[in-house]
């Protein structure tokens, strides 16, 4: 899995652009100017407990032209969800909430150009709870709106989730929109076989384009390592 590539020191930089962040719960806005009061505002930051991460998410191609603010906290007691909810928000440049969400917990979180269009987008795995099973989010921001390209219903795995670019002979895997792999399994342990859904950019999201035996790519690549 890959390493939580969010880190709350980046917020002194955040704090200075965004205000601070309230400690209960998740503020439906936050304050955009910052005026004297700007260590104080760092200080607060930094010192609410329940902030696991904050990370600023560039959706130009120009840096620091359109920026949002992305807040994951422990939420402890919140009406609208269980207690102990991990929440992700994520703020505009006028400070405004436009996207949200709870799960158990937040297993990675990072940016990249998986569309190829020189901007990135927000790879989020999280987990829900109780079952031993992840769901991969794709976010891009679009409009004013952050929408996830994965279908919720398609994307959960429990052995190993790729985004990656293609190699297939015809495709130039610079241009073309990375390919996401989402390998499912009873454990890693288990002798069930592993199989592994590919799924593709097509009409502004991302579909299922079929299914392989995680097993027969893997021996096939053993055979050509012997070589």
């Amino acid at each position: 899995m890959k390493t939580l590539g969010v880190f709350l020191v980046t917020s002194l930089l955040l704090a200075l652009i965004f205000g601070k962040a309230c400690s209960s719960g998740i503020p439906k806005s936050l304050p955009a100017s910052v005026g004297p009061n700007a260590e104080s505002n760092i200080l607060a930051l930094l010192g609410d407990k329940s902030i696991i991460a904050v990370y600023k998410w560039n959706v130009s191609e120009e840096p620091d032209q359109n920026v949002m603010l992305c807040v994951v906290r422990r939420s402890k007691h919140d009406a609208e969800t269980s207690d102990g909810a991990t929440q992700l928000a994520i703020y505009d440049s006028a400070a405004k909430i436009i996207y949200q969400d709870s799960f158990a917990s937040l297993n990675a979180f990072y940016p990249i150009d998986a569309l190829r269009t020189g901007t990135s987008q927000l790879a989020v795995e999280v987990d829900h709870g109780g079952s031993g099973t992840y769901f991969l989010e794709l976010l891009v921001y679009r409009d004013g709106k952050v929408l996830n390209l994965l279908n919720p219903t398609q994307s959960e795995f429990n052995a190993l989730a790729e985004i990656k670019p293609q190699f297939r002979k015809g495709v130039n895997p610079a241009a073309e929109p990375f390919e996401i792999r989402l390998t499912r399994g009873v454990g890693l342990a288990s002798p069930v076989e592993k199989v592994t859904s590919v799924y593709r950019y097509q009409n502004g999201k991302y579909g299922l384009v079929g299914h392989y035996l995680q097993r027969d790519l893997d021996d096939f690549a053993e055979t050509r390592l012997k070589k």
